[in-house]
């Protein structure tokens, strides 16, 4: 708080203009001594006014076209500034903008008065106490100060123009633009601008590079504001110049825009090879797909076959131990349950593989439609939602009852959504292996799976209590190659993922870690019109 108020204080005591506006050129505040330059009572007045509510209404348009060049540009400006016109009032100006919290760009403006000076028709007097010439003041300002008569002849100047000439002072006097050594390259465009300000009575901000080199090597750039001088009799008597050299701004400018342009091409070319490398992983997924494919489908039909084998040959070995029962033979008993169990294998065992071969044939058709980005709504069909979860609780292949004990479904009336049944099938077999895997491993846990209707999308909520993730793992869960089981891949969460999406729908994820994770799937709506067809 100390340092707050100590920095108010000086802001306060200073003999320098500060204040600050917003990008519709109104005051949100300024100190007091930019309030008397201002003539308001005290600094808060200031408050809600704009420059043509202030004493140099006059210059008002000048001044909002500079603080508009520098919203525009957003870059630092210092430039001499003229606020009234009935005197040479000359002001350093130093204007930033400055961004808030909000994003909100205001900019702050410090002012530094350098000169007062009266202009007449034959002189221009120093209005002040001390016994210092005005011509010495003149002379010695910072920039480039100077001013013609309407033929364009210089009549006076500043000490730093006439270094820039390279003339003596009384060699300068009286010369045109066309007789210096920047007049081959703009003496007519510095004319016309000395012509368009006496004629408009407009002051006029131009840059212009000029063929003088400075000592870094580089040829000079200048900023300089012209604006219209009258005799005291009313008439036109020339323009007054000033200038500042801003070479190193504008090449600060220049290399920032070199260094964005470079990171568009940087940032094109990393996205080309990005997208062709796409491409390549999308060829090489197709390719290596086909020959998962084809190398689980050669053992899974001689699987198929041994079933066959299985059902001739388990109804004989089943009948044999009936009869040695019938006859009180010594042998291993069996209970009801395991001799159930064995007459179900043959046609489990088939039903399964049929499933598996059919799982292939879907996955590899859509994966083929996806990679040529043929895939479209034709390719969906109608699917409900409680069927297919009861369907995968039902069908997966727990290792035990306590297994299945652990899972509790509370599904509502349910819904339709288009999609493909299969591919959901094995996203929730996923999803169970996982958890029951997290469950085993961390020794708590059980799975929770639900489903509701909300305003714009149908949601199914698989929750596991084993322990959850880190938020680390979790951000990168449907990027791949991110998991929680040291054999797993971190692929299955990708491929649901992109199966969702697939259905025109998405899932999320949320946890906290040691308590819990939950998977958000959301399907789309359709018309009920849909769903009777």
């Amino acid at each position: 708080m100390a340092t707050k108020n100590l920095l108010k204080e000086m802001y306060e005591t200073i003999n320098i203009g500060l204040c600050w506006k917003n990008e519709k050129g109104v005051y949100l505040g300024c100190n007091e001594y930019f309030a008397k330059m201002a003539n308001l009572p005290r600094s808060d007045a200031i408050i809600g006014k704009k420059d043509i509510d202030l004493p140099w209404k006059e210059q008002a348009d000048i001044i909002n076209s500079t603080d508009q060049l520098i919203f525009k540009n957003k870059t630092f400006l210092q430039m001499y500034e003229r606020l009234f016109t009935d005197s040479f009032r000359l002001y350093l100006v130093n204007k930033k903008p400055v961004v808030d919290n909000d994003g909100t760009i205001n900019i702050v403006s410090s002012y530094v008065e350098v000169i007062d000076l009266k202009l007449t028709t034959k002189n221009i007097e120093y209005v002040g106490e001390d016994s210092i010439s005005a011509d010495d003041i003149l002379y010695n300002l910072p920039g480039l100060i100077y001013w013609k008569n309407t033929k364009f002849q210089y009549m006076g100047f500043n000490k730093n123009v006439v270094l820039l000439s390279g003339l003596s002072s009384q060699e300068l006097l009286g010369k045109t633009d066309k007789e210096l050594k920047w007049g081959a390259t703009e003496a007519e465009s510095f004319q016309h601008d000395d012509q368009e300000v006496m004629k408009s009575g407009e002051a006029k901000i131009t840059e212009h590079k000029i063929p003088i080199m400075r000592s870094d090597g580089n040829y000079m750039i200048v900023r300089t504001e012209k604006t219209q001088l009258r005799d005291k009799t009313g008439h036109v008597a020339g323009i007054l110049g000033v200038a500042i050299d801003v070479t190193e701004e504008k090449r600060a400018e220049e290399r920032e825009k070199n260094a964005l342009l470079e990171k568009a091409l940087l940032e094109a070319a990393e996205a080309k090879t990005k997208a062709q490398l796409e491409e390549n992983l999308r060829l090489a997924v197709t390719v290596v797909a086909g020959r998962i494919a084809h190398d689980i489908r050669t053992p899974l039909s001689i699987l198929m076959r041994k079933s066959e084998n299985l059902e001739d040959l388990i109804p004989i070995v089943l009948d044999g131990y009936k009869k040695a029962e019938e006859n009180n033979l010594e042998m291993e008993t069996i209970s009801t349950r395991e001799y159930n169990y064995l007459q179900e294998i043959p046609e489990t065992f088939e039903a399964e593989m049929i499933k598996l071969n059919e799982f292939i044939s879907s996955t590899l058709k859509m994966l083929s439609k996806l990679v040529s980005g043929e895939i479209n709504r034709d390719d969906l069909e109608i699917c409900w939602i409680n069927i297919i979860i009861g369907r995968a609780l039902k069908d997966y292949p727990y290792a035990d009852d306590h297994q299945k004990s652990l899972i509790e479904c509370k599904l509502d009336k349910g819904f339709a959504f288009l999609g493909n049944d299969v591919l959901l099938t094995y996203a929730f077999y996923n999803l169970i292996k996982n958890s029951l895997y997290q469950i085993e491993k961390n020794g708590k846990g059980k799975i929770y799976i639900s489903s509701e209707s909300a305003e714009q999308n149908n949601l199914v909520r698989f929750k596991d209590t084993a322990g959850g993730a880190s938020p680390e793992i979790v951000k990168q869960f449907f990027s791949g190659y991110k998991t929680n089981k040291q054999e797993g891949t971190g692929l299955g969460l990708v491929s649901i993922k992109q199966t969702m999406q697939l259905f025109g729908g998405d899932i999320t994820c949320h946890s906290v870690e040691g308590e819990f994770i939950e998977f958000i799937f959301s399907f789309p709506k359709i018309e009920k019109t849909i769903v009777k067809t």
